[in-house]
């Protein structure tokens, strides 16, 4: 007797392969669940790694980019420098410069730590009538006209032989005056040092001129370019052989440089309980304060100035301005800067009316200028003031004397 099959009763296989079709059914729309999260339909859905990316995408867009430098605008270039002649030489080299190293989009473009200018001081930025630095002129005021101190004999007679010379118009010879600068500052403290500068450029009148002190008597176009430079985030530095501490206090004092960027002379600095022992053999205590000792240590004059600068700024400058053969390696040094083309400027004493120009020794280095491939800084003819208003020479100009003698 045959079995008859009843086929609407689900065999075991049956019954497996939908128990089957029901876990993968399962796993299917717990998928979903979580890919899709709860609310939102599927056919709404970007595979989760697009969403991820325009998601990042959208980050990235709204995110501000990083600002460029800001280069100062014609405009304001020019009202910076209002006491230059826009149409001369050294006004354009130095404004195309500053633009071509500023701007972002140029082959010259330079990070702003790279943008490292050093000035010389006497002569260059601020007046140098005599045949001597404004240390030394400090010196001889301290010691024959400041009230506060009583100088020495053998001290007062250096100084009136270095007065002597500069009124014969040379060069002291007779008269160390690293000497006498030593001599003069031994015993006072850096601070004491500077205090006495700046009462000194406040009371002293500046020989052969009206209406200007010492702390008047600074290179108004010259500082306009100090100022246009720190407003296209350059590095300025003082680099002078003038004594460090004078050239520190009337630098930060009257050209707003940071005391950390004066270069000059040194002289050497002591312990008060040292007494002349090595520093290697005494330890700096409490109680001590540091003061000037005799004699000069290293002049930063011609070579020694590159030196000063490799060890004390550690990059080439790529702008360097002076204005005697003591800066000529400073010049030298900045124009064949490795790393970037650098300029050199030179200012040339040339102004007879409004200055004590010399006529002969202008001619000689404007010769150095156009040698060299620096550019030269007329002061007769690319400046439109000097001192500013008010300040007036007193003597001749030089061919009127030229005619006196």
């Amino acid at each position: 007797m045959k079995t008859r099959v009843d086929v609407n009763k689900p065999t075991t296989a049956s019954k497996l392969l939908w128990a089957l079709c029901a876990l993968l059914l399962g796993v299917a729309c717990t998928a979903i669940f979580f890919l899709v999260g709860p609310g939102r339909k599927a056919s709404d859905q970007a595979p989760l790694q697009a969403e991820t990316s325009v998601a990042e995408a959208e980050s990235e867009a709204t995110e501000p980019a990083p600002e460029a430098p800001v280069l100062v605008d014609s405009a304001n270039t020019r009202s910076i420098l209002a006491s230059w002649d826009p149409d001369s030489e050294a006004y354009k080299r130095l404004t195309s410069f500053v633009e071509d190293v500023c701007d972002p989009a140029s082959d010259g473009y330079l990070s702003p730590e790279e943008r490292v200018a050093t000035f010389d001081m006497d002569g260059t930025f601020i007046c140098e009538k005599g045949p001597i630095y404004i240390d030394m002129v400090f010196a001889c005021w301290h010691v024959l006209e400041d009230p506060s101190y009583e100088a020495p004999a053998d001290l007062k007679a250096s100084v009136e032989s270095v007065l002597d010379d500069v009124e014969a118009g040379v060069v002291p010879k007779d008269v160390d005056l690293n000497t006498v600068l030593a001599q003069c500052y031994e015993g006072r403290t850096p601070a004491e040092l500077m205090a006495d500068v700046i009462r000194f450029a406040e009371s002293a009148n500046v020989g052969g001129f009206t209406n200007m002190t010492y702390a008047q008597s600074f290179y108004v176009p010259m500082l306009e370019v100090i100022e246009y430079l720190r407003a296209n985030d350059f590095d300025v530095w003082v680099v002078t052989a003038c004594e460090r501490y004078v050239s520190r206090a009337l630098s930060v004092e009257y050209a707003g440089f940071d005391p950390t960027h004066i270069v000059g002379t040194d002289l050497v600095t002591e312990a008060t309980g040292q007494d002349g022992k090595d520093g290697l053999d005494y330890t700096f205590t409490q109680d001590d304060e540091l003061v000037i000792v005799a004699p000069h240590v290293i002049e930063t004059g011609k070579t020694n100035k590159v030196i000063a600068i490799q060890n004390e700024i550690g990059r080439v400058p790529v702008l360097a301005f002076g204005n005697s053969s003591g800066d000529f390696a400073m010049l030298n040094y900045v124009t064949v800067n490795p790393n970037h083309q650098g300029l050199g400027f030179l200012v040339i004493a040339d102004d007879t009316e409004r200055e004590y120009g010399d006529a002969k020794k202008a001619a000689s280095m404007r010769d150095e200028v156009e040698g060299q491939s620096w550019v030269g800084i007329s002061m007769r003819d690319d400046w439109t003031t000097i001192y500013g208003e008010g300040v007036e020479k007193t003597g001749l100009p030089e061919e009127e004397l030229d005619e006196a003698a």
